[in-house]
C-alpha cells in the first residue's frame, strides 16, 4: 500500500467458469495491474488509475516510488525473460495469451499485417534521460526512426505520415495503427499490435474503480512525467523491455478525454456521478482500465501519434470497439451478456448497451468501406 492506501499489482490468473471467462482470465493473468485509484497531478491532469479485482503478485508494490526492475515479457515470437518474482505458471500464462492472440488474428480484417517488432539502435548517449517533450521525441527518432520508416515503406508510405488513426478491439486484444500521407485518399494499415493489459470484456465503463475500459471515440493527447512507476521507461535497447522505475528514464503517455459528454450522460442515467477519469495509453504492461502495452509497442504508438497533423486532419482519434463487428456477432445476445457483467451494467440494461453498439457498428462498417477519417 502507498501513502494514500493505493495498491498496484501485476495480477495472477483468475479461475475460469466458462470458455468465455477462461479467455478473459488468461488475458488478466498476463501481468494485469489492479490499481486502487492512486492519484497524482501531472501538468494539471488528474491521474486516477481505476480499481480492478485481481490478486497481488508475490513482490508487487504500489508506491509511487516503486523500484520495480523486472523484465517485461518480450514481443510475440521471442523468448520470455521472466520477472524475478515469476514462476513457470507466469511463463505459461504469457505463452497462452500469445497463442490466443495468434488465434484471434484470424478474426482480423484480411488486410491486417502481423504484429511487428520495433527494432532499436543504441543512442549516442545512453546515460542521457530525456524528460521534455521534444527531447523524448528526439530520442525516439534516434533509436527507432529507421525501424518506423521501414514499417511505412513496407506499406507504401513516406515517413513520417501526416495522418494517423488508432483503433482498438477489446475482445481481440488488438490495436491497429492506420496512417496516410497528405496526398493519399485512404488510410493504410501500418501494424496490428497486441494489447498487453486492459479490460478485455465488452461493455462500457460506468464508474470510477470498476476496472472497465471505455468504448467509443476519443482524442488522445500526450502527458509527461509521473509519480507512478509504470509510466516510466528507459529509452535504450538494453533497458526498454524492463519494467519502469520512477524518475529513471522518461515518462510519457497518451491520455484520452474520458469521460466525454456521452460517458457522463450514460453514468448519470443510472445515478452515478463519478464515471471515472484519467484513462491513458501507456507502456509497462499494467492496467486497471487503461490500454497498456509492452514498451516497444507503445514506443511505436506514441511516435506515430506525435506525427499526426492536427491542423490538416483534425484531432488524433482513438476508436475503442468492444469487438470486431463481423457477420458472426449476435449483438443482441452480446448486449444481454454485457448487461449481466455487474450491478451497474444490469441497471444500464441491454437495450442501452445495444443502442450504443449499433452506433459503433455504423462507424466500423463505414470505415471498412472507405478507410477514411470520420
Amino acid at each position: 500500500m502507498d501513502r494514500r492506501g493505493a495498491s498496484v499489482s501485476r495480477g495472477n490468473r483468475p479461475s475460469a467458469q466458462s470458455t468465455r471467462t477462461l479467455v478473459y482470465a488468461i488475458s488478466l493473468g498476463m501481468l494485469l495491474c489492479a490499481c486502487s485509484r492512486p492519484t497524482v497531478h501531472t501538468e494539471g491532469a488528474h491521474h486516477s488509475a481505476e480499481t480492478e479485482k485481481t490478486n497481488t503478485a508475490p513482490d508487487a508494490t504500489s508506491s509511487d516510488e516503486s523500484t520495480a526492475t523486472t523484465a517485461m515479457p518480450t514481443p510475440v515470437g521471442k523468448p520470455l525473460e521472466a520477472p524475478e518474482h515469476s514462476t513457470d505458471t507466469l511463463q505459461n500464462d504469457v505463452q497462452m495469451v500469445e497463442n490466443h492472440h495468434d488465434e484471434a488474428a484470424s478474426d482480423a480484417e484480411p488486410f491486417a499485417p502481423k504484429h511487428r517488432t520495433l527494432e532499436l539502435r543504441a543512442p549516442e548517449d545512453p546515460s542521457d534521460e530525456p524528460r521534455k517533450a521534444k527531447e523524448i521525441m528526439d530520442r525516439i527518432n534516434e533509436i527507432a526512426g529507421d525501424s518506423l520508416a521501414s514499417w511505412c515503406a513496407d506499406v507504401g508510405l513516406q515517413y513520417p505520415p501526416e495522418g494517423v488513426l488508432f483503433r482498438a478491439f477489446k475482445r481481440q486484444r488488438e490495436f491497429e495503427i492506420w496512417a496516410k500521407n497528405k496526398d493519399m485518399e485512404q488510410l493504410v494499415l501500418l501494424a496490428t499490435l497486441p494489447i498487453c493489459a486492459m479490460d478485455f470484456e465488452p461493455g462500457p465503463k460506468l464508474q470510477e474503480g470498476d476496472g472497465k475500459t471505455p468504448e467509443g471515440f476519443y482524442h488522445p493527447s500526450p502527458l509527461y512525467w509521473s509519480s507512478l512507476w509504470f509510466m516510466w521507461m528507459k529509452l535504450d535497447p538494453e533497458s526498454i523491455d524492463s519494467y519502469g522505475r520512477k524518475d529513471q528514464g522518461s515518462a510519457f503517455r497518451l491520455c484520452i478525454e474520458y469521460p466525454n459528454k456521452t460517458d457522463k450522460k450514460r453514468s448519470k442515467s443510472i445515478d452515478i456521478d463519478n464515471p471515472g477519469s484519467a484513462i491513458c495509453v501507456h507502456g509497462n504492461c499494467v492496467s486497471a482500465g487503461c490500454l497498456s502495452f509492452e514498451n516497444r509497442d507503445f514506443l511505436a504508438i506514441f511516435a506515430f501519434a506525435m506525427q499526426h497533423d492536427e491542423k490538416r486532419f483534425s484531432k488524433l482519434e482513438l476508436q475503442i470497439f468492444p469487438f470486431r463487428f463481423d457477420d458472426t456477432i449476435d449483438l443482441a445476445k452480446e448486449a444481454e451478456m454485457a448487461a449481466q457483467a455487474s450491478t451497474n451494467a444490469q441497471q444500464l440494461g441491454s437495450e442501452a448497451i445495444l443502442a450504443e453498439w449499433e452506433l459503433l457498428k455504423t462507424e466500423y462498417l463505414r470505415f471498412k468501406d472507405t478507410r477514411s477519417f470520420r
